[in-house]
């Protein structure tokens, strides 16, 4: 199928909303393209649609939200893509309370530069306020001038104070063996 934004899908219908369990197969596919945008490769992850299941819409504790963006086809309104999404979840700071937290946005190349990825954003800062967060934390890789120059556009700053860290993997398990 091609998938020229232009000629096949209306840029005026995307609508942004709540991922559902039927999402969960292209979710897992964009963040797979973000892998492979990231140069980290598709192996690196894990996840699986099973897992989004699981731990999003199961019957347990939801460890995080996901809002879809998606397209309508010009020649048939029910036909539907999914063009991005964001992933978060609640965190919360010792010193101010209550954050969310992004782990991944993304939107597919050919749709960028439509304002895909700030009404993506845009839902994520509605649901902060409404959940009375202090404030929406995420990382951006340090060569992605494009991300920083959107974020910022947004209005985003940057912390160069901080430094993520990460125990995973052999380290995480030697650790708590230590």
């Amino acid at each position: 199928m091609n998938y020229d934004k232009y000629i096949y899908w209306n840029m005026k219908s995307i609508q942004i909303r709540h991922a559902g369990i039927n999402d969960c197969d292209g979710v897992i596919d964009m963040i797979k393209e973000l892998a492979i945008f990231q140069n980290f490769g598709s192996s690196e992850i894990t996840n699986t649609s099973n897992i989004l299941i699981r731990d999003g819409f199961g019957s347990g504790e939801k460890w995080f939200q996901i809002f879809v963006a998606e397209a309508n086809k010009k020649e048939n309104e029910e036909e539907k893509m999914l063009v991005g999404f964001v992933l978060f979840f609640r965190s919360y700071s010792s010193w101010n309370g209550r954050i969310l937290r992004i782990d991944d946005i993304y939107v597919k190349p050919e749709f960028r530069g439509n304002g895909v990825g700030t009404k993506l954003l845009k839902e994520v800062a509605k649901e902060a306020i409404k959940e009375n967060c202090v404030r929406i934390h995420w990382n951006v890789l340090d060569w992605n001038e494009n991300a920083k120059k959107f974020y910022e556009k947004c209005g985003a700053k940057v912390e160069s104070d901080w430094q993520m860290w990460v125990l995973k993997g052999e380290s995480l398990q030697n650790f708590v063996k230590s």
